[in-house]
């Protein structure tokens, strides 16, 4: 029996789960909150690049390493201490540390 397909003018399930997706990301962006665009295949990668920055928002599009947001918490607390690091090297006060006796 070939497939029928619908002539009523409810949507059909997949668009409305896009559509309340759409709706959950506008209400986010909205609210002043941020979105993190994610496509790391070859064909994805320009177009996530490019739809990020013309909505000013996070990207990823080349490879990641696994658990970057499960473990966001630790991630962003060696981000912050590589930043640290990097402020006392370029202030020069680097040279008030002592190297760590092991």
């Amino acid at each position: 029996m070939p497939a029928t397909t619908s002539t009523s003018s409810t949507s059909p399930r997949p668009c409305r789960c896009c559509n309340r997706a759409l709706q959950a990301v506008s209400d986010t962006v909205a609210k002043g909150g941020r979105v993190l665009f994610v496509g790391t295949k070859r064909q994805a990668q320009d177009g996530v690049a490019e739809a990020a920055k013309r909505s000013a928002q996070y990207f990823v599009n080349s490879r990641w390493l696994g658990g970057t947001l499960t473990n966001w918490k630790t991630i962003s607390g060696s981000i912050k201490r590589l930043r640290h690091l990097d402020e006392v090297l370029n202030s020069g006060d680097a040279n008030a540390y002592t190297k760590k006796s092991g």
